[in-house]
């Protein structure tokens, strides 16, 4: 796996669990670290605190 010089937060959204867990566990296996929300509003409470750009 190709690992760029810095790892980002990557702010990951869907509704299904499955989808969620899988886009996460893909994203940290490419050294990236990943937040789950399950919906648009959790999403947003959650966006500040990853220090968006």
């Amino acid at each position: 796996m190709i690992m760029g010089p810095m790892s980002r937060t990557i702010l990951v959204v869907d509704d299904d669990a499955h989808i969620r867990q899988l886009l996460v566990f893909a994203l940290e296996k490419a050294g990236q670290k990943a937040i789950e929300a399950g919906d648009g509003e959790a999403a947003l409470a959650a966006a500040p605190s990853i220090n968006p750009i």
